[in-house]
C-alpha cells in the first residue's frame, strides 16, 4: 500500500460516512476519492479521476478535522454571474 497521508482510521471514517449517505453525489465521489488515495495511492488516484492531488489532500483534512458535512460547504456558496 502507497505511504499517504490518509491512515487506516480516515479511511474507514469515511467507509462509515459513505455508508450513511446515497452512494451518488459530489460528498459520496469525495469519499470515494479518500478511501481510493488510502488503497492505491494520492498520485493514481488524481490520475485516474483527472484532479488536482492538493484537492483529496484538502478533502481528507476537512473530513479528519470536521467530518464528512465539510466536504459539501464549499458547494454551498452563491455563485456570482456577470451579464453578457
Amino acid at each position: 500500500m502507497p505511504k499517504t497521508i490518509i491512515d487506516k482510521n480516515l479511511a474507514n471514517k469515511a467507509k462509515v460516512a459513505l455508508a450513511n449517505l446515497k452512494q451518488y453525489g459530489v460528498i459520496a465521489n469525495r469519499l470515494k476519492a479518500i478511501i481510493s488515495a488510502h488503497n492505491h495511492g494520492i498520485n493514481k488516484v488524481s490520475k485516474i479521476l483527472d484532479i488536482d492531488r492538493t484537492s483529496i489532500f484538502r478533502w481528507a483534512n476537512k473530513l479528519n478535522q470536521q467530518g464528512h458535512d465539510s466536504l459539501a460547504k464549499a458547494l454551498t456558496k452563491k455563485l456570482c454571474l456577470s451579464p453578457f
